[in-house]
């Protein structure tokens, strides 16, 4: 399956936090925990595919396994679901064919996980997420 979702990846470049170091960065880039070269050619832009990160640190993070474990924590933490429950998901995902329709996602119970929508900003002017 492959999921597009240039709202999300241009919402998680805006200013903020880095899901590893946890630096402020006035830009952040979008990093994929699986990538499209470990994943067969399929893409998923989805919240629990992605950590939003530092350009130094998206540097660091590029084929480092260790990393890749930590960054997969932050982005379950970030969601309050466990690590496997990410990786099974995501699997699930990818095992679909790449023309999988909302109506089957929904069938299958991971549509929540495939659609997002733009948060709204929080009593103090942050954005979640």
């Amino acid at each position: 399956m492959t999921v597009i979702n240039e709202d999300l990846l241009a919402y998680l470049r805006l200013p903020g936090p880095c899901d590893f170091c946890g630096k402020m960065a006035s830009v952040r880039q979008p990093h994929h925990l699986r990538s499209r070269g470990m994943g067969g050619g399929s893409r998923l832009d989805i919240p629990i595919n992605l950590a939003a990160l530092h350009p130094e640190c998206h540097c660091h993070v590029q084929g480092n396994r260790l990393r890749e474990t930590i960054c997969l924590q932050m982005v379950a933490d970030r969601l309050g679901i466990g690590i496997g429950r990410i990786v099974f998901i995501r699997d699930q995902l990818l095992r679909l064919p790449k023309d999988t329709t909302e109506d089957e996602l929904e069938e299958l119970g991971l549509l929540r996980w495939v659609i997002w929508k733009k948060p709204a900003p929080e009593a103090d002017g942050s954005l979640p997420f």
